[in-house]
């Protein structure tokens, strides 16, 4: 942005950035979403970094989203890429920027919205994503969102979870 620290940008500017994040909304997939940050990041004029994730982290992130929830473990992973749970922590917090823990809890409230949002009971929704209990999966859901499963169901406009499809 030249340099500033802030910039003022014009009615075109903003219903360009707004016509970019409808078509986001009305998609569902991974590639929207990217072809979204590459419009927006040449519209601010700054340079898009790849980030380069070491192969077990690739892994690992792969296993996690294909995941059965069976089992949501730190060991469980780390036996999965062949290191200790506690170096996969580690690698995994300085590659993605948030620890696996959390990364795991916020892929199981994915999941338990999913089966919410199709129809099934905070119980059965809590079981199905693997959590150890429905009020563990309420007090996950209280710290990463600040408000309650069955709050978050009600003002399911604002929400949008999708299953991809490969």
């Amino acid at each position: 942005m030249g340099g500033m620290k802030y910039y003022i940008f014009n009615n075109q500017d903003i219903e360009y950035i707004q016509n970019l994040l409808f078509c986001l909304i009305d998609s569902d997939g991974l590639r929207e979403y990217r072809e979204f940050m590459i419009q927006l990041y040449k519209f601010l004029g700054v340079k898009e970094q790849a980030k380069i994730y070491d192969d077990r982290v690739k892994d690992l992130l792969y296993e996690i989203e294909r995941c059965n929830c069976d089992t949501h473990s730190i060991a469980s992973f780390a036996d999965k890429v062949a290191l200790s749970p506690s170096r996969l922590s580690h690698l995994f917090k300085e590659q993605v920027g948030m620890p696996l823990k959390s990364y795991i809890q916020f892929h199981q409230m994915q999941r338990a919205f999913l089966a919410l949002l199709n129809g099934k009971s905070i119980t059965e929704s809590a079981m199905t994503a693997g959590f150890d209990t429905p009020s563990h999966f309420a007090t996950v859901t209280k710290k990463m969102m600040g408000m309650s499963a069955s709050i978050s169901v009600k003002n399911s406009v604002f929400l949008k979870v999708t299953e991809e499809v490969n």
